[in-house]
């Protein structure tokens, strides 16, 4: 009889305890996952400078067409990791040229870039 009412009186605790705690408090940050972003700016001495934020895996395409829309260059990446390269573009006839990151096949950024 002790036993059984001792089991009624842990069960009865176990209960009330379960029931009363505390809420669990602790929270676990995930990381804010960066969105693809890609930016081409005209650096000194005629550069041009491609940077390329979380591709994941995608084909990113980078292209600098001439003023008569030839291109002048291309270069395909697949990288898991950001991207920046550097074009130099000083052995280049001054003029306009336009620069276009695609994405997987679409076009994401489409910059005109003057070269003095």
């Amino acid at each position: 009889m002790k036993t059984a009412i001792v089991t009624a009186a842990m069960m009865i605790l176990m209960t009330a305890a379960t029931i009363n705690a505390a809420p669990d408090s602790t929270t676990t940050a995930m990381p804010r996952e960066q969105a693809f972003k890609a930016i081409v700016n005209l650096q000194a001495g005629d550069v041009i400078q491609f940077r390329v934020a979380k591709p994941t895996g995608e084909k990113v395409t980078l292209i600098i067409y001439g003023e008569k829309n030839n291109k002048v260059y291309q270069r395909n990446l697949r990288k898991e990791k950001g991207i920046a390269l550097d074009c130099d573009m000083t052995q280049m006839n001054k003029g306009t040229y336009t620069c276009v990151v695609e994405r997987d096949g679409k076009e994401v950024v489409r910059k005109s870039i003057t070269l003095n």
